[in-house]
């Protein structure tokens, strides 16, 4: 989610716009009206569908595998035991450790409360990172698999519409509720009811491009993952 999308779905005159659109079009009842405004903003730019960018992503899961293999060899192998020992105590007590056994006891209760609040934290971290580079590495190598065989991985995705294809597939949703019949599947007619729906979102939204541009951009998405499916 970017930060131009969280702006819209704060945006109180775009929520009150889409409200009076779903009193208008969808139900009358204010507090309905209210739950399908939240539905549709949701789901148009919170929790929508979105895509990888597949080379960048590619790229960046095999320059992470790199770094986080380089990290664990350094920690693991490349220190003498004594480096290893010291770097824990500064994970464990901060840069209290410098006077932890001076006998001062403020500078100890600074270094207890560090190793309490962050230390504990921040080593154990570093060691479950060390013992499980095997597994981190096998998840890393299976989202690049994913990626390379997803129908969501794209070339260019900010050349998609996304947010117009979230639009249309929660239209349709909140529209079969409302009106208790599907709305259109393959294609879209602006003059018909669901086409001005489906318009009048898109004005109140401010969501540039075609409402119907974006409609046959969601029938492709909606065939295309009917292919990731297994059989």
């Amino acid at each position: 989610m970017n930060l131009d999308a969280l702006h819209i779905y704060h945006d109180e005159a775009v929520r009150n716009r889409v409200i009076n659109i779903a009193k208008n079009q969808l139900d009358p009842d204010e507090e309905r009206a209210d739950n399908y405004a939240e539905m549709i903003l949701e789901a148009a730019f919170v929790n929508g569908r979105s895509f990888f960018h597949r080379s960048a992503d590619l790229n960046a899961l095999s320059e992470l595998e790199k770094a986080i293999a380089k990290l664990v060899y350094q920690l693991d192998s490349s220190l003498t035991s004594e480096a290893r020992h010291t770097l824990n105590m500064y994970f464990l007590y901060g840069s209290a450790f410098d006077t932890l056994y001076q006998g001062d006891s403020i500078n100890n209760e600074k270094a207890k409360d560090y190793r309490e609040e962050k230390g504990n934290t921040i080593n154990r971290a570093v060691n479950e990172l060390v013992r499980n580079i095997k597994e981190i590495r096998c998840a890393i190598n299976l989202t690049k698999k994913r990626i390379e065989n997803s129908s969501q991985a794209k070339q260019s995705p900010s050349k998609i519409n996304i947010h117009g294809i979230n639009l249309v597939d929660i239209s349709r949703h909140v529209w079969a509720v409302a009106h208790k019949r599907d709305a259109p599947s393959s294609d879209l007619n602006i003059a018909t009811a669901f086409g001005h729906f489906l318009s009048d979102l898109f004005d109140a939204c401010g969501i540039e491009g075609d409402p119907r541009s974006a409609f046959r951009a969601w029938v492709r998405e909606q065939e295309a993952q009917s292919l990731d499916r297994p059989e």
